[in-house]
Parts: C-alpha cells; structure tokens; sequence
C-alpha cells in the first residue's frame, strides 16, 4: 500500500502530505482545485515518459515522493528488478520524481537515481491507475485481452509467451536476413567465381621474376659477347693473360732460387701477388665460360612469356591493381567464396531454428489461448456478478473467445459483447454501451479482477453517474479495497461517504495554492454538505444519512467486525 505521498512545487500545489490509510481513500474538492495532480504526481512515479504535471510557476524545480509497504506478493515480483540494478528492498520501498522548469526529469528508487524504465517497472506493480479515459480505451481490442489476462491472472504466461515469440521472430529474421543476402550476393558470387577462374591462369606465375627474365633475354646477346672476348682475352689465343701470367710467374720462382737473389724479400711478395693475380683470372675465366654456357629462352619460350606477362598486366589493368597484387587479389576472391559457400551452409540451420521456435511459440500460444478460453467464462460470471451490484441488473457481459493468427499477443482474438437488458442481443461492447454503461463495465473488470494486488487510483470513474448508482460504485469501491488500498478522485457525496480516509483538495491564499488536508467529523460532514449543494440544514441532514447508510452496507459492516 501507499502509506506517505509528498509533493512539492507541482502544477499550483507549494507542498502536500499525504499520509494514507488502508481501505478507500477519496479525494474530494471542487473543480478546479488541483484533485488532478495527486493523480498526475502518481502518474509520475509510474514513470511516465512525458509527465502532464509542470514545475509550479515561481519553482526551479518540483518533486513527488512516495512511501509503500508492498505486500509479500508485491515483494517477490519486485525482487529480481530491484536486485538486478542492486536496489535494497526493506520493508518500505520509496520512490520518486524531480522535475526540472526545463522539461528534464530524473528518476529515484531508495533515494539512488536511476533510469525511469527502472522506474516504471517499479512504480507500475505498485500503483494501478484507471481513468475515465480508459472506460473509452475498452472498445480497443487489445486493451479486452488485456482486461482478460488480467481477470485470469495471466501475467506471467504472457510474459513467458512474449519471450518466445520474440525469440521466433528473431530467429525468423535472421533466416529472412540470411536468404535476402543470398539473393543479392547470386549475381556476386557468378562474378567471384569467373574472376578466379580468370586469375588462375596467372595462379603460381611471379610476375617480377618473369619480366626479369625477360629483360635477360632481350640483352643475351651482350652478355654472351662479352663473355666470349673475356674467355678470349684471359684464357684463349696466343698471349692470353692466363698464359703470360704463369710465365711470369714461373720465371720469377727461377730467379728466386739464383743464390744471388735469395735473400731478396721482394721475390717473395712479386710471387705471390703473380700467383693471386693468375688465380682470379682463371676464376674470371671460369665464370665467362659459364656465361657463355648458360641456357637462354628460345624464340618460342620467349613468346610465351611475352604472352604470359602481357595477360597479367590486362588483368591488372581490368582490376585496377598492380600485376604484383593480383595474387592477394585472388586471395581475397577466394574467402569472399568460401563465405558464400558458408552461407549455404548456415541457412538451413537458420531454416531449423526458426522452425523450432516458431513451433514452440504456437504451442505456447495455444496454452494461453486454452487458459483464457477458461478464464473468459469466469470472467463473465464475476462481472454479472458486479454488474447487477451497479445497478445494471439484467446486464451481461459476453466475452467471445476465437483463435486467431500468431502476433505479439498470443494467438487468441477478444472480443466484448454487451448486453444491457434481458432478452437483448449482445453486441460489440464499444457500440452499443453508453458511457455510463462503459464506466460501470470497467469497474466491475477492475474490482473481479482485483486479487490483492498494489493500490489501485481510480479518477473519476463514476463520471456520468449519480444517486444510487453513485451509491452503488462507492459500495463496489469500499469492497475492492478490502483486499488492496483504493484511492478515488470522486465528485459525488455518494462515493465519499464510503471512504475510511477523506481528503479534501483546496484552493488559499491571496495566490491561488493548493492544500489537500484529511477531514473526520464534522469537516467531514461540511465537505459532504458542499458536495450535496450547499450548507444547509437539509444538505447537512443528507450527508449525515449517507455516512450512516455507508456504514450499514454489508462491506463495511465486515470491516467494523
């Protein structure tokens, strides 16, 4: 339950607290008052992306703050979200809101700031809110399924199903995503794979060393010249260097042993240098006669290789790349098809995955369309029930129950059916119900549906009411909150006279402000007098009677006991 609210420079409220009580709480007041900022600063801490209240005029910045005791179920719920952004849950669990003048607002759980999601998952399991905007939302499809998951309590299983269904989606996605990449990439793997095969016939061939070789070849000629004058010159013919040296050296070794020259060191060293020089022009020799030896390309490899270097540069030329990079280049075709090869592979798999999860996620639909098959028959039980209490006797409430396509929501179709009188065919309720009947259908769905759950805000919801259906909603409102605190923004003395806490909502002061104060006695007695008409007598003696009569409904003589 809601035990303390407090707000501060909101819409033209300075400050107000609240310290609610368990059971029916009413929020009275004339219009215009400000009854609707309690109900928006509870909006607030429901997360709301895009609150109605405003920084009250004057203010820097305005604030909300709200004390609950959740209940034991209302903790469990609570506790994966709250640990998961390691939030403690003791006893009391405080929420709250800042508004700058700006526009910006930041979001506190436990007095540590957090992001509003976090918020909003918080706020929405602790504070229902229903409207008078919301009898009208009742025509909508969805928000009848929503009304029936919740009768049924079904919170759980849609949320597993949702879980499913969103992983089947995904994986449906992934496969479309798979199978449009390989659409797109046919034309592109026909290209890779013809570009390898045009590659190949340059696979192996290195391109630096046949231009090198082909340089050689046009210049063999020189080459093979100047090695045959070298072999002439060192080694062949009459006076060749190689013969001239090992005379001269042969007679520098005779001298050498004249015993007039022995002791002459310079023999020594001439000997030597003529025995190094004979050694490198035998070696120089030998290198020509190999020259000369060499095989060279003939006419016909030669033109082959002419051939071969003139279509690796074509293919250059078309790729745009240097002749050297065309072996990377037809690397990089290669991973680009085995990728396509790998996407073959995979979208089978993808093919089998999707397929599984598309039928767990209809196996799954299909229990929850069994569960609220079940639960719309409960459901028009409870709400004739509450019906005929609202005074709608004859009335009935058909919930059409039919199997539909597999969508977000399940794969169930909803659909209302109103009947007002016996007798009288049932008809979309959207259509055929006023919206005082509409206002009455909701709040017999919000009180069957009521299972102990958090406060439930209920803002004006007898709106188009009066007399003894007022009196009727204030009974049914009183009954609800047997199980969960209510809080209702009401207009009609009826409704408050069932209250266990009256507040009313106030304008003072030479500048309009807003005070909401709890009245008990006789304040309680003059609020009910104004709401009645006026503050005579007779309206005083009225109000009297309506709290009297309050007390003797059956709800409140059970909460006397």
């Amino acid at each position: 339950m809601l035990s303390h609210l407090t707000i501060r420079d909101l819409a033209v409220v300075e400050e107000a607290c609240l310290e609610l009580s368990p059971g029916l709480n009413v929020l009275t007041g004339e219009t215009g008052a400000g009854k609707s900022v309690i109900v928006d600063a509870l909006e607030l801490l429901r997360g709301a992306p895009r609150p109605r209240a405003r920084v009250r005029e004057g203010a820097a910045t305005g604030s909300v703050e709200a004390q609950f005791l959740p209940s034991p179920e209302a903790r469990a719920r609570l506790l994966p979200v709250l640990e998961k952004y390691d939030l403690g849950l003791h006893d009391e669990l405080i929420l709250g809101r800042r508004l700058e003048a700006g526009g910006r607002t930041r979001a506190y759980v436990q007095g540590r700031l957090v992001p509003r999601h976090v918020l909003a998952e918080v706020g929405e399991e602790l504070v229902e809110i229903c409207g008078q905007h919301e009898s009208h939302s009742l025509r909508s499809a969805a928000a009848q399924l929503a009304a029936l998951d919740r009768f049924a309590g079904l919170g759980a299983e849609v949320e597993r199903f949702a879980a499913v269904y969103g992983s089947a989606k995904a994986a449906a996605a992934r496969l479309d995503e798979a199978i449009e990449r390989r659409r797109s990439a046919a034309a592109r793997r026909d290209l890779v794979e013809f570009q390898l095969a045009e590659l190949s016939s340059c696979a192996g061939f290195d391109y630096r060393e046949g231009r090198r070789r082909l340089e050689l070849a046009d210049s063999a000629a020189q080459l093979e010249a100047l090695a045959a004058e070298i072999q002439q010159l060192l080694e062949d013919g009459e006076g060749a260097a190689a013969e001239r040296l090992g005379w001269l050296l042969k007679r520098t070794r005779l001298l050498a042993k004249d015993p007039a020259w022995a002791t002459e060191p310079q023999l020594g060293v001439l000997e030597g240098c003529l025995l190094r020089a004979l050694d490198g022009v035998q070696e120089a020799s030998r290198v020509a006669a190999a020259l000369m030896a060499r095989e060279c390309p003939d006419a016909g490899e030669l033109d082959r290789l002419n051939q071969q270097l003139a279509e690796i540069e074509r293919l250059a030329r078309k790729h745009r790349r240097a002749p050297e990079e065309l072996g990377s280049f037809a690397a990089e075709l290669g991973e680009e098809l085995t990728r396509f090869q790998d996407l073959e592979e995979e979208i089978p798999e993808l093919e089998r995955a999707a397929a599984a999860l598309r039928e767990e996620a209809e196996k799954a639909a299909a229990a929850l369309h069994e569960r609220r098959a079940r639960g719309a028959r409960r459901l028009e039980d409870a709400v004739a029930q509450e019906l005929a209490l609202l005074c709608l006797p004859g009335a009935a409430l058909g919930v059409q129950v039919q199997a539909a396509a597999l969508s977000p929501s399940g794969a169930t179709q909803v659909e209302l059916q109103f009947s007002a009188n016996p007798g009288h065919p049932a008809a979309p309720l959207g259509r055929v119900a006023s919206g005082g009947e509409l206002s009455r259908v909701l709040l017999a769905l919000k009180v069957a549906s009521r299972h102990g759950q958090g406060t439930a805000v209920f803002d004006e919801i007898d709106a188009g009411a009066g007399g003894h259906v007022a009196e009727r909603i204030g009974e049914r409102l009183r009954h609800a909150a047997r199980s969960a605190q209510v809080i209702c923004v009401t207009h009609w003395p009826q409704v408050a006279a069932f209250a266990d806490a009256h507040w009313v909502v106030c304008k003072s002061g030479a500048v309009a402000a807003t005070r909401v104060r709890r009245v008990e006695g006789d304040e309680r007695l003059d609020e009910l007098s104004r709401m009645l008409g006026g503050r005579r007598r007779s309206a005083r003696s009225h109000a009297a009677h309506l709290l009297e009569l309050a007390l003797q409904t059956p709800a409140a003589a059970e909460r006397a006991a």
